[in-house]
C-alpha cells in the first residue's frame, strides 16, 4: 500500500511539472511578457506568423478591432498594385486656350492636378519654365487652376482638429505643392535672445510672428505653431521655448490655402524667366475642347508608394487610393471612392472579418481593424511575388531609414526587420516582417490602444516586445 501511494503521489507530481511545462508555451511567455512590461488598462494584440513554414504562432486579442493608426497605408498601397490599371504616372499638366501670337498668349492658362502628392516646386518652376520655352513671355489672359478631379473636402474624416497647423495632416486637393507644408526650421539664441526662424520655400506669402524664446541648457524644447490665413498671406505663430543645448528644432506646417500657395510659387517662377502676367488667379476647368497642352510632368506611381511607406506619408496615401479611383471617375472625386478598394482587399485577405476603413493614412480616430486582418494582409502579400517585392522594398529598415531609422539600434533586429510603423494618441502600432534566428520570414502585427504611457514608452514597449519574441522564437515551437 505505501508503495502504490509513492507510485500515485509521483505520477501526480511529474504530471504537475509535465503540464506546467506544458504551459509555458512562447505564447504564454509572450502573455507575461506583456502583463509585467505594460500598463493593464491598455489593449494590446498580436499576431506573429511563420511564412517560411506556413503556420501560425502566437497571437492574442487579434481578432478585436483596434485603431491602426498608420499601419492601415499597408491597405492602401497594396490596394494601388493590386488594383492598378495601366495608369503608371500622376501627370500634372499645363494647357492654353486662345492663340500665341509674337509671343504673347491671347487667352488663358490651366494648371489640371493630376492629385500628385510629392509634385515639387522645381517640378512646378519646370513647368513654367517649358511654358516660356514654348514661345509664351506674355500671357493677356488668366491663370485657372483645374481641381475638379477631386471633391473639395479638404480635410479627412475623423481627422482631430487640434492637429491642423502641423505638417503630417496637410490639406488635401487635386493639386499639391511639397505635399502641400511649409519647412521651418528654429535655431537657438547664443545670447538668449529670440530664436532665429528660416522657412522653405521663403517667399513674401509668409507673415512670421516669432512669440518664441531661447531657454537654458536644462530646460526641453517645447514649441507651439499655429497658422491662419488673412489678406492672402500665411500668417505663422511661433510660441515656446527652444533650448539653448539644441541646434536646430524642424518642423512642418500646412499650408492654409494650396490654391493661394501655389499661386505664389507661381508668381515667383514668372518673375525668374521674365514672364509678363496681367491677369488674375482663378479656378476653373480646362476646356477640354477648345485648349491644347503646353507641357507636363510625370510622377511614377510606384515612386509615390514607396515615399509614402517609407516616410508615412498622410497625404501620400489619400492621393494615392483617391488616385486608384480616378481610373473610372474622371472628376469629383472622394475619399469614399477611394475606400471602396481597401474594403474590396480586405474582403479577398481576410473573408469574413470587419473592418472599419474611414480614410486611406490611417489618421483617422474612426479607422478600426484587426491584427488579424493585417497579418493576412502581410500573408497575401507575401504570396504575390510582384506585390512583395513593391512592399516589401517600400518598408522602413530597422536602425537604418524612414521611420525606423532611430529605432532597433545596435539589437538582434536591425537590418533584420522591416515594418510599417503607426502612431496617435494612446495608439502605437508595428506591423512588417522579419527574419528570426533561424531565418525563416515572419508575419508580425503588434497594436497598442488605450494607453496612459508615453509614445516613446509605447514605441520602446513596442521594439522590445519584438525583440522577446526574436530571442525567445525557434521554428520547432
Amino acid at each position: 500500500m505505501k508503495k502504490l501511494l509513492i507510485i500515485f503521489f509521483s505520477v501526480l507530481l511529474f504530471s504537475q511539472v509535465y503540464s506546467q511545462k506544458k504551459i509555458l508555451t512562447l505564447e504564454d511567455s509572450l502573455n507575461e511578457y506583456i502583463d509585467d512590461s505594460f500598463s493593464r488598462s491598455s489593449l494590446v494584440a498580436y499576431n506573429f506568423f511563420n511564412l517560411t513554414k506556413n503556420r501560425s504562432i502566437a497571437s492574442r486579442n487579434d481578432s478585436i478591432l483596434m485603431r491602426p493608426a498608420s499601419v492601415l497605408k499597408l491597405f492602401t498601397t497594396t490596394s494601388v498594385l493590386y488594383f492598378s490599371n495601366e495608369d503608371k504616372f500622376f501627370e500634372t499638366s499645363l494647357f492654353h486656350d486662345g492663340k500665341i501670337i509674337s509671343s504673347s498668349l491671347k487667352g488663358n492658362v490651366y494648371l489640371k492636378g493630376s492629385l500628385d502628392p510629392f509634385l515639387s516646386i522645381a517640378q512646378l518652376d519646370s513647368l513654367v519654365l517649358m511654358l516660356k520655352q514654348s514661345g509664351i513671355k506674355t500671357i493677356k489672359g488668366n491663370f485657372i487652376f483645374d481641381l475638379s478631379l477631386k471633391d473639395t473636402i479638404e480635410w479627412g474624416s475623423g481627422w482631430m482638429w487640434d492637429d491642423s497647423p502641423y505638417g503630417y495632416t496637410p490639406k488635401l486637393s487635386a493639386l499639391n505643392i511639397e505635399s502641400n507644408i511649409v519647412s521651418i526650421n528654429t535655431y537657438p539664441d547664443s545670447n538668449f535672445g529670440k530664436p532665429r526662424i528660416t522657412l522653405y520655400p521663403d517667399i513674401p506669402y509668409f507673415n512670421i510672428f516669432n512669440k518664441s524664446v531661447t531657454s537654458n541648457k536644462d530646460t526641453k524644447t517645447s514649441l507651439q505653431f499655429d497658422r491662419y490665413f488673412a489678406k492672402n498671406k500665411e500668417n505663422i505663430v511661433i510660441k515656446g521655448n527652444i533650448s539653448i543645448a539644441d541646434s536646430l528644432d524642424k518642423t512642418t506646417i500646412s499650408i492654409a490655402s494650396p490654391i493661394k500657395y501655389a499661386s505664389e510659387l507661381i508668381k515667383s517662377s514668372f518673375k525668374k524667366y521674365n514672364i509678363s502676367f496681367h491677369g488674375k488667379f482663378l479656378q476653373g476647368k480646362v476646356k477640354e475642347d477648345a485648349s491644347s497642352k503646353l507641357c507636363s510632368i510625370k510622377n511614377p506611381i510606384n515612386h509615390t508608394i514607396y515615399k509614402t511607406n517609407k516616410t508615412s506619408s498622410n497625404i501620400g496615401a489619400e492621393m494615392l487610393l483617391l488616385k486608384l479611383a480616378s481610373a473610372k471617375l474622371k472628376e469629383n472625386i472622394s475619399y469614399k471612392d477611394g475606400l471602396k478598394f481597401n474594403d474590396s482587399l480586405a474582403a479577398i485577405v481576410s473573408p469574413g472579418l470587419v473592418n472599419i476603413f474611414a480614410d486611406a493614412s490611417g489618421l483617422s480616430f474612426y479607422n478600426m481593424l484587426s491584427s488579424k486582418a493585417i497579418n493576412d494582409l502581410l500573408i497575401f502579400v507575401y504570396k504575390n511575388r510582384e506585390l512583395f517585392y513593391y512592399i516589401y522594398s517600400s518598408l522602413p529598415i530597422a536602425g537604418i531609414d524612414g521611420s525606423l531609422k532611430n529605432r532597433f539600434i545596435n539589437t538582434n533586429l536591425e537590418k533584420r526587420l522591416r515594418a510599417k510603423t503607426g502612431t496617435l494618441s494612446g495608439v502605437t502600432s508595428l506591423a512588417g516582417y522579419f527574419y528570426s534566428k533561424e531565418n525563416d520570414l515572419i508575419a508580425f502585427t503588434l497594436l497598442l490602444n488605450n494607453y496612459k504611457e508615453s509614445a516613446s514608452q509605447a514605441r520602446n514597449f513596442a521594439d522590445n516586445f519584438c525583440l522577446f519574441f526574436y530571442n525567445n522564437y525557434k521554428s520547432e515551437n
